[in-house]
């Protein structure tokens, strides 16, 4: 007989629509189970609980960090929260699952890093695309050889935000496509590439009336090659993250950041087209984003991380995490976007000094 596993219960901090969705996957995810929910007001909190079935919802973060039948949390408040949320918990005695961007900057993600580390926590960035079969098998594929070695990526990510999208267009919350999407395609060419960091970054791009970024084209010169990343905030694009080795090539079609069909093209040889159906949902369900069923792929991969005891993800390094954020400071840096939670000399001293320096 199978042995009975010890159900993950999982405490969700933040009511908006992405936590919506990763409730709705988690029901998809065996031995998952949500214990309470926290939002910035007990009236939001109860709402949300109630339209998920929650036993158990608190009035403020704080409360839901030291709930004692929390297991993990799963942090998915503003940008310029994620810091101070994660550090809650963590110190609270709490596994953190924090979505993506990790932080507002590398500063940021090096101190969250640094205190679950400390306090031997597990932590990861909830960077759901590098769990999605269709990019395991990509890296798979890089793994084996199958197109030489990586020389080129190139990846974009653009959605027309809506004027009224306030998170996006208000610095103050950390606003701007490069960390809403722009974090997808970086983190594709940093896994293309194997992890390694880029010896150089350069970036062009716009900015809004309210300071925030609207649009960006990214270089990074990495050893072996080069990544060419394109992100926007005022146009749709494809979506796509193509890399190119000395044999062929692996196209991940749109949408990259959740895809289920990857192109190989060996030279000489006829495309291969693989395709990864979703997982199937369960009757009425909704979900507010495309392939938001996808996210049961990342909680599935936490649970088996915290089974065997990992403080980390191998699929998602930490200081894969932190090396992003790194990229995303020099970019900002470069379009002058600075955000008011880090308004000091010493946020554009190291930002500048990685883009001119490596």
């Amino acid at each position: 007989a199978r042995r009975h596993r010890r159900m993950v219960r999982w405490g969700i901090l933040g009511a908006g629509h992405i936590s919506s969705d990763f409730v709705n996957a988690l029901k998809l995810v065996p031995d998952a189970t949500v214990v309470a929910v926290a939002a910035s007001n007990g009236p939001r909190a109860e709402e949300f609980a109630k339209a998920h079935g929650i036993a158990r919802f608190h009035a403020s973060y704080a409360e839901l960090s030291k709930d004692p039948d929390v297991d993990i949390v799963y942090v998915a408040t503003l940008h310029t929260s994620h810091r101070d949320h994660t550090l809650l918990c963590l110190r609270a005695g709490k596994h953190v699952l924090v979505e993506k961007p990790m932080a507002v900057n590398e500063k940021q993600a090096r101190r969250m890093v640094d205190v679950a580390k400390e306090k031997r926590l597990f932590l990861m960035e909830a960077m759901w695309t590098r769990f999605f079969p269709a990019v395991r098998r990509a890296q798979e594929l890089l793994s084996l050889g199958a197109i030489g070695t990586v020389r080129t990526v190139h990846s974009d990510f653009g959605l027309k935000y809506p004027p009224e999208t306030q998170r996006i267009w208000d610095l103050k919350l950390g606003g701007g496509a490069l960390l809403d999407i722009g974090v997808y395609p970086v983190a594709a060419a940093s896994w293309a590439f194997g992890g390694r960091a880029p010896v150089k970054v350069a970036c062009v791009g716009t900015r809004g009336p309210t300071k925030v970024d609207t649009s960006a084209a990214i270089s990074l010169q990495y050893e072996e090659g080069v990544a060419s990343i394109s992100v926007s905030g005022l146009v749709t694009t494809p979506g796509e993250t193509t890399i190119v080795g000395t044999n062929g090539s692996i196209r991940i079609h749109g949408p990259s950041h959740c895809p289920t069909k990857i192109t190989l093209t060996i030279a000489g040889k006829t495309p291969q087209d693989s395709e990864f159906p979703l997982p199937a949902t369960l009757p009425g369900q909704k979900f507010n984003f495309p392939h938001s069923q996808g996210l049961a792929y990342e909680a599935i991969a936490v649970q088996q991380c915290l089974a065997k005891g990992y403080l980390e993800c191998p699929e998602a390094p930490l200081l894969e995490s932190v090396e992003v954020m790194k990229i995303l400071d020099a970019a900002r840096a470069e379009l002058d976007v600075v955000y008011p939670c880090e308004q000091d000399v010493g946020f554009m001293r190291r930002a500048e000094s990685f883009v001119q320096a490596l």
